[in-house]
């Protein structure tokens, strides 16, 4: 691409200096001819608007290639950005399973709730087909859920489909990822 680019500037410079060429010989043709073959005078000017086009033409075309390059850029940035961050999210958490510190239990639906600090006691429970919960002094962590390449591409997607910004994909990613691990 960088070869194509490399070329079409070249054309561009070319283009300007037929255009200065083509436009100081019209003028002097206009001086020197004037009132004699109009339509080498409309001939003339023709060429020049011709040259002009085609060099506002090229220009725009290079200006929104700098401008795709820019955007791609851009979200290969922010996808390798992404990808950093899930590995860092998918190492695994060495942490210690907590131990329920009581548990309750009922036997029916609708009678109280009973409970007990013995942990052999509540499994005898649950074995007689009790309902038994276990108690933590603190809720027990779930571990972290990152996004399948589905979810992440489907987000990607939508996006993109509206015309998002990097920051506005990080923004769902991240919306995505506490839906799925606090939601």
């Amino acid at each position: 691409m960088a070869d194509l680019r490399e070329a079409a500037q070249q054309a561009l410079a070319a283009l300007e200096i037929g255009y200065d060429s083509a436009q100081a010989e019209a003028a002097q043709f206009h001086a020197a001819m004037a009132g004699y073959r109009p339509e080498r005078h409309a001939a003339m000017d023709a060429d020049v608007a011709k040259i002009a086009a085609a060099i506002t033409a090229l220009k725009d075309a290079l200006a929104e290639q700098e401008d795709i390059a820019q955007n791609l850029q851009s979200r290969l940035d922010a996808a390798l950005l992404l990808e950093e961050r899930r590995q860092e999210i998918a190492q695994p958490r060495h942490e210690t399973e907590q131990e329920p510190v009581a548990w309750r239990y009922k036997g029916m639906i609708g009678s109280p709730w009973s409970l007990s600090d013995d942990g052999y006691y509540a499994s005898c429970k649950r074995d007689k087909g009790y309902i038994v919960e276990n108690l933590y002094t603190h809720p027990p962590r779930r571990e972290w859920q990152s996004l399948t390449d589905r979810e992440a591409k489907d987000t990607a997607y939508e996006v993109d489909a509206n015309g998002g910004s990097v920051v506005e994909f990080a923004r769902a990613i991240e919306a995505k990822l506490k839906e799925k691990n606090n939601g």
